[in-house]
């Protein structure tokens, strides 16, 4: 389940820090770039940095209702008109800084990478669904899954991490730029169709056993 938007702010001349952001795996993407001052070249790659956040929503028991009815019930994850159990939106910020030699050449001095991860996961609300075995199966597998689209995030970080990195020296700050641009949107375009196709595989989590059949309690 993924829904993607990217958007790309240019940032301004001479010497400057960019950072963008992005974000998937049932939730938008977003590519921004800012500028901040730079400092003089020093060489090395930065590790990813990440931070996973998870957040809950309670199922509780509804009378008359099995228990799929009862997670659709309490889900708040809506998209296209389709109720999900689980949702991963990751983000990616990047900042890189660059030095401009007299003649106009221009380098990436330093960059780093930052990966933001938001998991929504149905909990059991009530005692009796504590004890659920179907239910603790179910969020077993769900975990499973949204845990691959995770892996998703971590590589799309890491791709757009090494590429930065990766840049030549080029003629013009501009031209730079334009590279770190489209090298971003490349990555982000590669990660967005990984993203559908896990979700197209996997059936959102099916196949890994993440499904409940009708009438279960």
């Amino acid at each position: 389940m993924t829904s993607v938007r990217t958007d790309t702010a240019a940032p301004p001349p001479r010497a400057r820090k960019t950072a963008g952001r992005a974000r998937a795996a049932g939730g938008p993407l977003v590519a921004l770039a800012v500028a901040l001052a730079v400092v003089r070249p020093t060489a090395g790659l930065a590790e990813v940095r990440e931070t996973l956040r998870t957040q809950t929503y309670p199922v509780r028991v509804i009378p008359g209702k099995d228990l799929r009815d009862m997670l659709n019930a309490a889900s708040p994850i809506r998209v296209d008109g389709q109720i999900f159990h689980g949702q991963t939106r990751w983000f990616v910020r990047w900042n890189f800084r660059w030095w401009r030699e007299a003649d106009g050449r221009c380098r990436i001095t330093r960059a780093d990478t930052r990966l933001e991860v938001e998991v929504t996961m149905p909990a059991a609300g009530d005692p009796e669904l504590r004890r659920s075995r179907p239910l603790q199966a179910y969020l077993a597998a769900l975990d499973v899954h949204e845990i691959g689209h995770v892996e998703i995030g971590r590589r799309a970080a890491g791709a757009i991490d090494r590429g930065i990195h990766g840049l030549p020296e080029m003629p013009g700050c501009d031209a730079l730029s334009a590279a770190v641009t489209d090298l971003a949107e490349r990555q982000l375009q590669r990660f967005r169709e990984e993203e559908r196709s896990y979700d197209r595989n996997t059936g959102h989590g099916r196949t890994q056993g993440a499904s409940i059949g009708a009438g279960v309690r």
